[in-house]
Order: structure tokens, then C-alpha cells, then sequence
């Protein structure tokens, strides 16, 4: 009997040993099953995270080049105004230059204050203009250094166009203007309209640089050129010359038939010489439309041989006397 008992108690000890490394068992595989599966959440998330910094990087990227972008919009706009400031008060200049007759410059010249007509102004308006302007430069910038000298040179121009203007001699200063005495119209119908040409192509030559390292940077305007421009002006004016239109000879007093110039400018060139003696040589140019019109062509005693050039166009017609000799003169339209 004791032996069964026994047996029965090491019989229940036995499935209590198994019953617990069973269970064991199970917890260890439950573990390992649950485990392996966090570890692949693990590294899937690790996986992922290369991406996600990916996003995050170009997400940034896209920020910084949106504020360049930015940036380079506002840095540019001050070049945008130079450019436009500069072909709108060159314009301005030579339409006052061009445009001017003679007689108009004329008034001008002996005018007792000049500097207070329309045209003197307009000029002077343009300068304080460029002048404003300058002020917003930034020294320390090399590129506002170069428009700073482009505006000094357009200056410069400006200012050689107003001296232009009341024909002001280099020698003389502005208050001494007064003294310096007109004899006749000739002096201002061989002046050329060019004034201030040597600063205004200093002041192309830096704008077209200013141009270059712009370009260079990334500035996008619909200005290619300033020299090609100038390039292309220049091919026009070289395909214009002065066309005979007009001749006219003879001896004694007598007047020209009429003749109609319709371009900018013409010239007339002329010969006087001797027949019988010392000639009194003696031209005026007239118009048949304006009485008041009276300029001198030539006037003097012996022989004279020269050729001048006149600013306007309209009908004229030439009076001419010449006294012991005879005259030969031909007009030349530019054209």
C-alpha cells in the first residue's frame, strides 16, 4: 500500500515537471514569435527613415531656393530702374537736341537767362534725374560702383549738351556767356548735334558691362546690347549721304528757282571767283513761305570757295549778287 502511494506521488511530481517545461516551452516560443516580429517593425522603421530625412532635405532645399529666388528678384529691380532710367532721360536729351532748330537755338543763345527756357531745362531735369538716382547706390557694391560711373559719364554728357545749348564756349564760364557775341547764324548751322559724345559712349561701354556680369548672374531683361544698338544705329546713318538736289549759277544779282528739302539737314556748297575784278560775292538762303527767313550763305569781297550746312527742312529758294565775278552753287540734301 505505501509502495502504491508512492508511485502515485512520483507519477504526479512527473507530469507537474513535464506539465511545467511545456509551459516553458510555449512562453520561449511565444516570445521568439512576438519578438522576431518587433525586431522586423525595427528595421522596416529603420528602412523607412532614410527616406523620410530624403523628404525632409528636399522639402528645405525647395525652401532655400524659393528664397533665393526671392532675393534675387529685389537685388535685381534696382538694376531694372537703371536701365529704364537711362533709356527714357537719354531719350529726353535727344529729342531736345535734335528737334532744335536753328532759329529756335538762335532765341536761345541770346537769351538773357538761358538756363530758364523749356529746352535748357528739360536737359537740366534729365541730369537731377540721374543724380536722384545715384544716391541709392551702395558704394561697397562693385556692381553699383559700375552703374555709378555709367551715371557719371551720362551726367557729364548732359552737362556738355546744356553748354551745347547756349553755346557756351569751353573757355569762357557761365557768367561770362553774355559777352561772347553772335555775328550771323553760320557758327550754329555748322555746329554739330552730337554734343557730349565722347562721355555718352564712356557711359555705354560701362552700362554694357554692367550688362555682361548681370547675364552672368542670371538677369533676364530684353535689353541684348547697348553697343549693338549703337552698332545698328550707326549701319543707318552710314547708308544716308548728302544727294544733289539743287544748283544755281550765274553773275550779278538774281534769284534761284525754288526747292523743297525734306529731310533733318542739307548743305549748300559754293564757289565765287573773279571775272573783271575783285568780287563782291554776296548769298542769302529765303523762303517763299516765311518772309522773315534770312540766312546768310556767304558774304564777302574776293574769292571765296567753302560749303555750309543747314538744320531744317521746308522750301527755300537762294538771292544771290555778285559784282565782278560769277558764282556757282550746289545744294546737297542728306539723305
Amino acid at each position: 500500500m505505501e509502495n502504491e502511494i508512492n508511485q502515485k506521488n512520483k507519477g504526479d511530481i512527473k507530469n507537474i515537471v513535464g506539465g511545467i517545461i511545456i509551459l516553458i516551452f510555449f512562453i520561449i516560443a511565444i516570445s521568439i514569435i512576438f519578438g522576431s516580429s518587433d525586431d522586423q517593425k525595427v528595421t522596416d522603421t529603420k528602412k523607412n527613415m532614410p527616406d523620410m530625412e530624403n523628404r525632409n532635405e528636399n522639402k528645405q532645399e525647395d525652401v532655400k531656393k524659393e528664397e533665393v529666388s526671392e532675393v534675387g528678384e529685389k537685388d535685381f529691380s534696382i538694376y531694372d530702374e537703371f536701365f529704364s532710367l537711362r533709356a527714357t532721360q537719354l531719350k529726353r536729351v535727344d529729342q531736345v537736341v535734335n528737334n532744335l532748330s536753328v532759329s529756335r537755338h538762335q532765341e536761345l543763345i541770346k537769351s538773357d537767362s538761358p538756363a530758364t527756357t523749356k529746352e535748357y531745362d528739360t536737359v537740366w531735369d534729365a541730369q537731377i534725374k540721374l543724380g536722384d538716382f545715384e544716391e541709392k547706390l551702395d558704394e561697397n557694391n562693385q556692381l553699383h560702383k559700375i552703374m555709378t560711373e555709367a551715371v557719371d559719364f551720362y551726367s557729364d554728357s548732359m552737362g556738355s549738351c546744356m553748354s551745347w545749348l547756349i553755346l557756351l564756349p569751353s573757355s569762357l564760364k557761365f557768367n561770362d556767356w553774355i559777352n561772347f557775341k553772335l555775328s550771323d547764324n553760320a557758327v550754329i548751322e555748322q555746329l554739330s548735334k552730337e554734343c557730349g559724345l565722347v562721355d555718352r559712349e564712356s557711359g555705354d561701354q560701362k552700362t554694357e558691362e554692367l550688362l555682361t556680369l548681370l547675364k552672368e548672374k542670371g538677369y533676364k531683361n530684353n535689353i541684348s546690347s547697348i553697343n549693338n544698338s549703337k552698332k545698328q544705329e550707326a549701319s543707318v546713318s552710314q547708308t544716308k549721304s548728302y544727294k544733289q538736289v539743287f544748283s544755281f549759277s550765274g553773275d550779278g544779282a538774281k534769284n534761284s528757282e525754288p526747292f523743297t528739302i525734306t529731310g533733318s539737314k542739307f548743305r549748300i556748297k559754293y564757289d565765287c571767283v573773279k571775272t573783271t575784278m575783285t568780287p563782291l560775292c554776296q548769298a542769302v538762303l529765303r523762303s517763299p513761305n516765311d518772309e522773315s527767313l534770312y540766312k546768310e550763305i556767304f558774304n564777302t569781297v574776293g574769292e571765296t570757295q567753302s560749303e555750309t550746312v543747314f538744320y531744317e527742312k521746308g522750301t527755300f529758294y537762294i538771292e544771290a549778287t555778285v559784282m565782278g565775278g560769277e558764282f556757282d552753287i550746289i545744294v546737297e540734301e542728306y539723305k
